[in-house]
């Protein structure tokens, strides 16, 4: 009888600990994934708009000149930029498989491109993120890095 009250115990201490760890994962989950904003494929940044991370703190720009820029808002210190500022209209498409294009409108030509030389190459599971600590890059699944443009020097 005494064997059967102890086990009965050490299974339901068992289990409030299983359910504490699983909390503890779920909310850290949860709260990595709060510091990505994840940029999904079909979206366009035309001259003028910006994405901007979770916090606020970093934003993805298409300037007006035709450079998309990645910027930390605080003091406008730009990150990263495609170095395709010049004359004329432009916008930035995010396509399918962690792809997307800085285009000329007048005719669709590719300023920049985030295929890395790799014309054609598709990456299922890829997409492309900004994160709370000013990073933009490429992630498999949301997890492993496949391309990083730009970071924060002072995080």
């Amino acid at each position: 009888m005494e064997w059967s009250v102890s086990m009965k115990k050490v299974t339901a201490g068992f289990l409030h600990m299983l359910a504490l760890c699983l909390l503890l994962t779920v909310s850290q989950t949860a709260l990595a994934q709060s510091a990505l904003k994840q940029i999904p494929e079909g979206t366009t940044l035309w001259a003028g708009q910006s994405i901007y991370s979770n916090n606020l703190q970093y934003r993805l720009t298409m300037q007006g000149d035709g450079n998309l820029v990645f910027y930390r808002v605080a003091d406008s210190r730009p990150l990263w930029n495609s170095q395709t500022h010049g004359s004329g209209g432009y916008k930035t498409v995010f396509e399918p498989f962690a792809v997307f294009n800085v285009l000329r409108i007048s005719d669709d030509a590719v300023l920049w491109t985030s295929r890395g030389g790799v014309i054609g190459a598709p990456y299922p599971g890829m997409a492309w993120y900004i994160t709370d600590q000013g990073d933009f890059l490429a992630l498999y699944y949301g997890g492993t890095v496949v391309r990083h443009l730009a970071n924060d020097p002072d995080n």
